[in-house]
């Protein structure tokens, strides 16, 4: 069963994280992706050997998942002759996808304006650091950088310097980004038959995790901004822990600023943390007060909000305020006398948010994750049975699947070419003068 983007064909320029994982995405969908690689030795020259696919000497392991759904072709871009396969390859294409380091794209002769005198209609897609304006603009990176620019950073082991966080989330959210970007402009050119550029960058993926925090009233919220920062300037100057700096700049849903953040609130403490039990964490999540109170009920935690007749008044007594501190440690106290599996079942049957953590390795054993088709068993010619990354979206009529498995840089060099109309001979002559590379 074809894909909904059958027939559409995207060229691929990108490299690394940020870009192969949309037109991976992409090619799941059904797109025809011919990803152009530099030569073979520069992809994998800082590999280790443990990130190899064994028995292959240019299958790099994040390829199984990044790679896939692909034909590879690699060419010294340095070269005009190299230049000249990608222009025919883009005058068969629909789409073309980079994320080069800023002014590459324009020394290679692979930027929007190369592009466009060859084929106007095409799609143009770029994904950067920082975005493509602003006094930042030609700043490289990568996602750590991304995630210090948009405010991502977690503290570290022992909470004393900022950290990125263990998924990278610039990255994984641009690419998903740049895949619905470049749908939307197929649409817009199914609609007017006009392509257009379109761009987004990791450090628009970084924001994005943010969003329920990244909201401010100037009439509102200016002034304890302004406060909570001089606050957070003076915790730097003196080497406060990253930790202790995070909880003075931390705002509430909704990026209302909550006075209780630093000292600890009622939910976070609560009602929406980990928790550990006997042999392991369980997850809770509840925002509404309506799942707080079957918690409360379900735990026998003595949340004072909950009683019958509590009242505003009742709630600004000592007993009342006395009750709510002891709160977060009765609750730890309960999931800790329980198995995972004991408190899982406890809180399920009252209907109340919650899950076991998984570390990621657990996730391979988990059959709601491969039910779902969120990971996938998948026979590799080379690595045998492997379990990917899958897909995340549904299509009731027109399924996402692996249309081929990631193949070594460069496999298919000469198909790619004789598709393109290039004779034997031709080729030939390219691979002995280093411009088609393996």
């Amino acid at each position: 069963m074809s894909g909904p983007l059958e027939g559409v064909v995207i060229l691929d320029l990108t490299q690394q994280l940020a870009g192969p994982g949309g037109t991976m995405l992409l090619g799941d969908m059904g797109a025809t992706v011919i990803r152009v690689d530099p030569p073979p030795a520069q992809v994998v020259a800082d590999v280790a050997p443990s990130g190899m696919v064994a028995g292959e000497k240019y299958l790099r392991r994040v390829d199984l998942n990044i790679g896939r759904s692909k034909r590879s072709i690699s060419l010294d871009l340095t070269k005009p002759q190299a230049r000249e396969i990608v222009y025919a390859i883009a005058r068969r294409a629909d789409v073309v996808c980079q994320n080069y380091r800023p002014g590459v794209a324009e020394k290679l002769g692979m930027d929007l304006e190369a592009f466009r005198k060859i084929k106007p209609d095409l799609i143009y897609s770029c994904v950067s650091a920082y975005g493509d304006r602003g006094p930042e603009k030609f700043r490289p990176g990568f996602d750590i950088v991304a995630q210090s620019g948009g405010g991502s950073m977690v503290p570290g082991p022992d909470g004393s310097m900022p950290s990125p966080t263990a998924v990278p989330i610039g990255d994984v959210t641009a690419f998903c980004m740049e895949a619905l970007g470049i749908v939307a402009a197929l649409y817009h050119r199914k609609l007017t038959g006009e392509g257009q550029a379109l761009s987004t960058s990791m450090l628009a993926g970084s924001l994005l995790q943010n969003i329920l925090r990244l909201i401010t009233i100037d009439k509102v919220d200016r002034e304890d901004r302004h406060a909570a920062l001089e606050h957070a300037r003076t915790l730097v100057a003196g080497k406060a822990p990253y930790s202790d700096i995070l909880n003075a700049t931390a705002s509430g849903l909704g990026g209302q600023l909550s006075g209780t953040f630093t000292g600890g609130n009622l939910v976070t403490d609560v009602y929406y943390r980990v928790f550990r039990t006997r042999d392991g964490y369980v997850t809770v999540g509840c925002l509404n007060l309506r799942q707080q109170r079957r918690m409360n009920a379900a735990l026998k935690l003595g949340d004072p909000r909950f009683d019958s007749g509590a009242s505003s008044e009742s709630l600004k007594t000592e007993e009342a305020r006395l009750r709510l501190e002891q709160m977060k440690g009765k609750a730890e106290e309960r999931f800790a006398e329980h198995s995972s599996a004991e408190i899982l079942e406890l809180l399920e049957g009252q209907d109340i948010a919650c899950a076991p953590v998984l570390n990621v390795l657990e996730t391979f054993d988990s059959r709601h994750l491969l039910e779902n088709r969120y990971l996938v068993e998948y026979e590799h010619p080379s690595a045998g049975k492997t379990t990917l990354v899958g897909h995340p979206i549904w299509f009731e009529k027109t399924p996402m699947r692996i249309k081929h498995p990631a193949e070594p840089v460069g496999a298919r060099g000469e198909e790619i070419l004789s598709w393109l109309g290039y004779s034997s001979s031709q080729i030939q002559s390219l691979r002995e003068e280093k411009i088609l590379c393996r």
